[in-house]
């Protein structure tokens, strides 16, 4: 049983030092993907202000939520280990799904909230680069998801047209 307990964590090590980098270096191509676009759109200095301080709105809103639903997949994880009752078990992924929902709803108002902010061509500019390159760049028949970045950008996305949003598990 040590040994393999032993072998697990010597298997686990690498993984964990791979995966640390990636963070950065997707939270670099996001910072990355927005400039570029800023530039595409030729973005006036109101319009990052406006951006800019929508961004950070909605980077506050999440951070409560995205905590609550850590400590309530902890909790979901806990009462599963120790083998909870069905009942309060299934109130914790109510929990869950509510804050996902609460998530979305946010995600959704604030990527209307940063098109809203654009002028029709510019929203025009955005579907028309979004037609020549969609898989983002350096992506070969893989979308990149949309994260908690708030990306204001979709292909067929329509004035208040929110019926076809799907969120992904994670």
């Amino acid at each position: 049983m040590k040994r393999l307990t032993t072998v697990i964590i010597l298997l686990a090590i690498p993984a964990l030092v791979i995966a640390g980098p990636r963070r950065v270096i997707k939270k670099h191509m996001m910072t990355e993907k927005r400039m570029e676009m800023a530039e595409i759109l030729d973005l006036n200095e109101e319009q990052k202000e406006q951006m800019h301080q929508l961004r950070v709105k909605h980077q506050k809103a999440v951070i409560p939520i995205t905590a609550d639903l850590k400590l309530a997949r902890l909790e979901l994880e806990e009462l599963i280990r120790s083998d909870g009752s069905l009942k309060k078990i299934d109130v914790v992924i109510g929990k869950i799904n509510d804050l996902k929902g609460k998530f979305l709803k946010l995600r959704v108002k604030h990527r209307i909230a940063m098109r809203n902010i654009l002028t029709d061509d510019q929203k025009a500019m955005i579907k028309y680069h979004k037609a020549c390159h969609p898989f983002g760049p350096g992506k070969k028949g893989r979308k990149m998801g949309h994260g908690m970045m708030g990306e204001f950008f979709m292909p067929d996305w329509e004035e208040g047209a929110v019926g076809n949003i799907e969120m992904e598990d994670r």
